[in-house]
C-alpha cells in the first residue's frame, strides 16, 4: 500500500496543480476576452503570457497585480512593477503591445504572428524562441485556442 501512495502521489500533485492552472484561466478570461475586443490581443496569448510570467498567479509578483512580469527600474535596479489593482496592470500590458513593432501597418492578429513579432521585433517582451516555445506549449497543454476561434497556432 506504501508502494501504491507513493507511486500515485506524484499524479495527485499534478492533477493539483492542473486544477489551479485551470482555475488561473477561468479567473483570468475575461480581462482577456476584454483585451481582445479592445485592443486585438489574442486571449489565447494573453492568458498563456499571464500563466508563465507569475507562475499561473502564484508569483511575489502577481501578488502585486502584475501577472505579466512588467519590469520598472527603481534607483537603478530592474524590478517587478507593482499595480494598485488588476485593472492597471491590463492597461499596462495593453499599452506594450500598442508599441510601434505590434502596432504598424501589419498589426499582429494570430498568436502566431505575435509570437513571431516577439521573437524579432525590438519589443519589451523577451526576444527569443525558448519563450515563445513555452507560450506555445501553455496554449497546447490548457487548450487555451478553444476560447480563441480563429486564433491559430
Amino acid at each position: 500500500m506504501k508502494t501504491l501512495t507513493i507511486l500515485l502521489f506524484p499524479l495527485l500533485l499534478h492533477a493539483s496543480s492542473h486544477e489551479r492552472a485551470q482555475q488561473f484561466f477561468v479567473d483570468h478570461y475575461e480581462a482577456a476576452e476584454q483585451l481582445y475586443f479592445c485592443e486585438g490581443i489574442p486571449i489565447a496569448l494573453s492568458l498563456a503570457v499571464w500563466a508563465l510570467e507569475s507562475k499561473y498567479g502564484s508569483s511575489t509578483a502577481a501578488q502585486y497585480n502584475n501577472l505579466g512580469g512588467v519590469k520598472v527600474y527603481i534607483e537603478g535596479k530592474k524590478q517587478n512593477k507593482r499595480f494598485a489593482t488588476k485593472c492597471d496592470f491590463y492597461a499596462s500590458f495593453a499599452a506594450i503591445f500598442k508599441q510601434p513593432c505590434y502596432s504598424n501597418d501589419l498589426r499582429p492578429k494570430t498568436v502566431e504572428q505575435y509570437l513571431k513579432a516577439m521573437e524579432y521585433a525590438c519589443c519589451s517582451y523577451h526576444r527569443s524562441r525558448e519563450y515563445t516555445k513555452k507560450i506555445k506549449w501553455i496554449i497546447k497543454k490548457f487548450k487555451l485556442e478553444r476560447w480563441a476561434g480563429t486564433m491559430k497556432i
